[in-house]
């Protein structure tokens, strides 16, 4: 986990994908201690930093990440046995990262462009889905089309291919 970072400095990664234990309403993500970090390694990088989580991640109760209790777990679980008895220690089970280092939030559902709230009709509308209409997906060819309709191209859009830097090169 300590070396992920690094190693996205060293551009030794396209792209950062994680999981998510919720969604707040407004994009913040909250996962397993360490996601944050890997978040602003990704954006140093200038690589994408995508969160893949089931549909039923997203709370449309909890406005954002600072609405999310974090887990403080028990001392013992770092200190023992290399740290002299009562040693008090942090230990965070999850992190917040905030939605404006999101890249894209993918569901079984639909692909959320990152930095957006989830919620209402507003992002059917953004994203062009009807009720039951399947998610937005780029293809190989670099352009997005629809879950499940490779064969549809028209109305298909052409998109940007996201260039590679150096770790030197900044995002």
């Amino acid at each position: 986990d300590g070396a992920a970072p690094f190693l996205i400095s060293q551009g030794r990664a396209d792209a950062v994908v994680v999981g998510a234990d919720r969604i707040a309403a407004n994009g913040d993500v909250a996962n397993k201690i360490g996601t944050y970090s890997l978040a602003l390694a990704a954006r140093q990088a200038g690589i994408p930093f995508v969160v893949a989580a089931p549909e039923s991640t997203i709370d449309p109760a909890t406005a954002s990440g600072a609405d999310i209790p974090i887990e403080q777990r028990a001392d013992e679980e770092v200190t023992v046995p290399a740290a002299p008895a009562g040693t008090r220690a942090v230990n965070l089970a999850f992190d917040v990262t905030p939605a404006a280092l999101v890249s894209a939030i993918v569901t079984e559902d639909r692909v959320v462009p990152g930095g957006r709230g989830l919620s209402g009709r507003a992002l059917q509308a953004e994203l062009g889905l009807a009720g039951g209409e399947a998610a937005r997906l780029v293809d190989p060819d670099r352009r997005a089309g629809r879950v499940g309709h490779d064969h549809e191209r028209t109305g298909a859009e052409d998109l940007a291919p996201v260039t590679g830097r150096g770790p030197d090169q900044g995002p």
